[in-house]
């Protein structure tokens, strides 16, 4: 959000511009919104399920009103006949439930299952 304040107070008076100024609180809004953008996360039960009251069986769910940033893996609580859910992959990453992961952009959270 460009402020008022933003700009040199001594412009007023000489009438110099602290263009400087304008150019930090526009770029500030534009990373602002870059920052803000909503993400989507899938979770795929990678041959799972969970049970939704209002769908039933599902083989994966999205996410999509999430802002970029940190976000912790939810526990979905998906099953899979005789396994059990190791964590959830992406990139080559194994994340457990409750870790931290980085969202730049739209992911795929693959569930990662070892036989019990």
């Amino acid at each position: 959000m460009l402020m008022a304040n933003s700009i040199s107070a001594s412009a007023a008076t000489t009438g110099k511009w602290d263009f400087g100024a304008i150019r930090g609180s526009v770029n500030g809004a534009i990373q602002d919104i870059v920052q803000n953008q909503e993400c989507r996360i899938t979770y795929d039960f990678n041959g799972g399920s969970i049970w939704d009251f209002s769908a039933g069986f599902k083989a994966q769910t999205e996410h999509s009103c999430t802002a970029k940033g940190t976000h912790i893996v939810e526990d979905l609580n998906p099953t899979r006949f005789m396994y059990k859910l190791k964590g959830w992959e992406c990139d080559g990453v194994v994340y457990e439930v409750g870790d931290d992961i980085v969202l730049t952009g739209d992911v795929t959270l693959t569930a990662v299952w070892v036989r019990k």
